[in-house]
């Protein structure tokens, strides 16, 4: 693999190559295609980054992989682009564990791109607002409202919004709880199509 992996990329790194075999402790006397789903998908990250081409596409990279070689990969990624900066793009659905790595972030809804910002900018949207149904209609009147659940007079909102100090100013005028979502739970519902409760 490794050597077909350098007959096509000018810039394969065989001593990466080698370094990565042993990290994730890839055996030398099996065949690929006898690997387990978690070998396979080193050997995957193991070709992509020993490639070092000028852009690297990783499609659900972490997939088969335990939570220790998951972190192996986002270190071994890091550690890569750090040495050689290069363009790698990460297609994945675990959005809060590739989020600290990523420049800016491409989110795709039925075939179109709904989001295209920094990592920065995503990290500030998406907020979360609880008290009094009443004080929680006062407060959001022509706000976007993304989510929303309540048990008896209390809801909870999740707004789309920048989390700033304009509406951490606006909720304690409201005797509202104030908190920012995470990314995650942002993007699901700003992506998740409405569902009619059957009655």
């Amino acid at each position: 693999m490794c050597r077909f992996g350098g007959y096509f990329h000018p810039n394969w790194n065989q001593g990466l190559a080698e370094q990565l075999i042993d990290l994730y402790e890839l055996p030398l006397n099996k065949k690929v295609t006898k690997f387990s789903k978690g070998m396979k998908t080193a050997a995957q990250i193991l070709l992509g980054i020993a490639s070092q081409a000028p852009i690297t596409v990783f499609d659900e990279p972490t997939n088969g992989l335990d939570a220790v070689n998951r972190t192996l990969f986002y270190e071994t990624l890091l550690s890569s682009y750090e040495e050689q900066p290069r363009m790698f793009l990460l297609s994945s659905h675990h959005i809060e564990e590739i989020q600290p790595l990523c420049e800016s972030i491409i989110v795709l809804h039925e075939g179109k791109i709904v989001i295209h910002e920094t990592m920065e900018q995503m990290r500030q949207r998406g907020i979360l607002l609880t008290g009094s149904t009443t004080d929680i209609q006062q407060a959001t009147k022509l706000v976007p409202i993304i989510e929303s659940s309540k048990l008896g007079s209390t809801s909870t909102v999740m707004i789309d919004a920048l989390y700033s100090k304009e509406w951490k100013e606006r909720a304690h005028s409201h005797h509202l709880d104030i908190e920012k979502t995470t990314v995650q739970k942002y993007l699901v519902n700003k992506t998740k199509k409405k569902k009619e409760v059957i009655k």
